[in-house]
């Protein structure tokens, strides 16, 4: 029942994200393999970053299509400057600026899709439409917190 109150205490809020180089990977992972995949891919990019001396200039991010079965494909990035030259199956990418619907989630990765149908619903409700992927940007995580229910995710939902 948590989670039904985590959905009804939903605080949105716009803003004008700007523009954001970073550097990124896209995979596809299904189920259970999501959460290590995820993790696996952050450490690519933070040690192409470390190993380039570049510098992360905000929190990692990561923005899904629509599962498809239980397969989901998936893009992470870490903003930095200067994005490094990509190794592997990285790549340089932007986040062009844009207007999004944004809410702060509080608690564990696995519990996190519960709140997106009050999210798009509130976006919905207020006239506006989404577009392009939403984006859970990861404000902490398990390096800077111990308990799964401090986690603080920003979900944001580029809308027009």
């Amino acid at each position: 029942m948590e989670t039904a109150s985590k959905q009804l205490e939903l605080s949105v809020e716009l803003k004008d994200l700007p523009a954001q180089d970073y550097l990124g990977k896209r995979f596809t992972a299904s189920g259970a393999a999501v959460g290590q995949a995820v993790q696996k891919a952050f450490a690519e990019l933070y040690a192409c970053i470390g190993a380039a001396r570049a510098t992360p200039t905000g929190p990692p991010f990561l923005t899904a299509a629509e599962p498809v079965g239980d397969t989901m494909d998936i893009e992470v990035g870490a903003p930095c400057s200067p994005v490094p030259e990509p190794t592997g199956d990285l790549y340089r990418g932007r986040l062009e600026a844009c207007r999004a619907a944004v809410t702060l989630y509080r608690g564990p990765y696995e519990e996190i899709e519960h709140a997106y149908p009050r999210l798009f619903a509130w976006v919905a409700e207020h006239g506006h439409h989404p577009v392009g992927r939403a984006r859970e940007v990861y404000l902490n995580g398990p390096a800077e917190v111990s308990k799964p229910e401090e986690y603080l995710t920003e979900l944001m939902v580029p809308i027009a």
